[in-house]
């Protein structure tokens, strides 16, 4: 994954995840079926299941509210802020083929995407004991699985992984070789902005492989990643795409005032979601600083390829 990352960049990048999703979608949609019906069919599987994993809300107090809010938000919102997502949009065609293409992705996260949660909610009736939760799909498969099927749903846990690998990888890296280092040397050539990303590709990947080592729970560590994008970004970038009055000074104050916003309050009380609530502060420092700020920067607007600026209507893409 590193090294056609680093010498492929986003085409690389692109066309595997088209041949890693393509296996999971067909792993998925093959295996799913046989694993559940060696587990006694879903009917049995149900029946064990306590009702209250069907709850789609909560029945307690307000601060389960919160959390029930927090895990919709922090995944739902502070994904739409990530670089991997944004740099897709931009490596589309055209327009119709970003937002048609989105739209397409969010309908097979909300069906395709559900065929492992019924699993893993199946996993933790079939395996009670299991000791690492993040071996659910592997323990399943290795239990009810013939080796031709065992082979093919690795492959497709495989492709999982792969696809949120290199793209979460080359993300910062091209923020770095690129928007970086044109902001530090506006005149930087082309050539020494792929070598500067080709290094951060190299980097980055051995920063990212030094926390995943140091880090207990994989879903931790996803969660952790978008809390960093929802307290920090998304509100600058909602801003930049919406408000016509948002600038420059007021989206660094949006980030920086958003960042310390959500580790105080992990100080402060860690029942509480420090990134969800961090966004309010981050709202208030864009609005004020942006505010303050007009004559001495005032906003640009948001250009097309041809350098014209974009209208606010149809931007929802429908």
């Amino acid at each position: 994954m590193l090294i056609y990352t680093w010498a492929g960049g986003m085409w690389a990048v692109t066309l595997t995840d088209f041949v890693q999703v393509t296996i999971l979608v067909l792993g998925l949609f093959i295996l799913t079926p046989i694993l559940l019906g060696d587990m006694g069919g879903w009917k049995v599987l149900v029946a064990q299941i306590p009702s209250s994993r069907f709850d789609f809300y909560p029945r307690g107090d307000a601060a389960s509210w919160l959390a029930y809010a927090r895990d919709w938000l922090v995944i739902g919102l502070g994904n739409l802020a990530g670089q991997d997502l944004i740099q897709r949009s931009l490596s589309s065609r055209n327009e119709k083929v970003a937002y048609r293409s989105a739209y397409l992705a969010g309908l097979l996260y909300i069906t395709v995407g559900l065929l492992p949660v019924f699993l893993g909610m199946a996993g933790a009736v079939i395996l009670p004991d299991l000791a690492d939760p993040d071996l659910v799909m592997m323990s399943l498969a290795l239990k009810y699985l013939p080796d031709i099927a065992l082979v093919l749903f690795m492959g497709a846990l495989v492709s999982a992984l792969l696809s949120s690998a290199d793209s979460a990888l080359l993300a910062p890296a091209s923020v770095i070789g690129w928007d970086l280092l044109r902001y530090f040397k506006p005149d930087a050539e082309e050539r020494a902005s792929l070598r500067l990303t080709r290094l951060s590709v190299l980097l980055l990947g051995a920063l990212s492989l030094l926390l995943a080592l140091r880090t207990a729970s994989v879903y931790d560590l996803m969660v952790d990643s978008w809390s960093v994008l929802l307290a920090s970004l998304f509100v600058p970038l909602t801003a930049g795409l919406w408000w016509p009055k948002s600038n420059g000074p007021g989206a660094l104050a949006s980030i920086g005032v958003g960042l310390c916003a959500w580790q105080g309050l992990r100080v402060v009380s860690s029942d509480l979601p420090a990134d969800l609530l961090a966004v309010p502060f981050s709202a208030l420092a864009l609005v004020i600083v942006s505010s303050l700020t007009q004559k001495k920067a005032p906003p640009q607007p948001l250009l097309d390829a041809e350098g014209r600026p974009l209208a606010y209507e149809n931007r929802v893409g429908i």
